[in-house]
């Protein structure tokens, strides 16, 4: 389970860096809510499972975090 959500908030980071490229700022904003809900629910299980939060797992290249506000 930890690893299906890592490899899903890679997946949203991609998008983003994606949405960014193509100059859509509504898809950048959704990729971006949606992988502060998989951050959340993945150090929940972490957490829930006693299992260490592996950060690099879910590094994407090109990928900079945006403010969902």
């Amino acid at each position: 389970m930890q690893r299906k959500l890592e490899t899903a908030l890679r997946h949203q980071k991609d998008r983003s860096s994606i949405a960014k490229a193509a100059n859509d700022p509504e898809l950048r904003l959704d990729a971006q809510s949606r992988i502060n809900n998989l951050k959340s629910q993945y150090v929940k299980f972490s957490d829930a499972a006693g299992l260490d939060v592996k950060t690099q797992r879910m590094s994407a290249s090109g990928y900079h975090k945006i403010k969902t506000d």
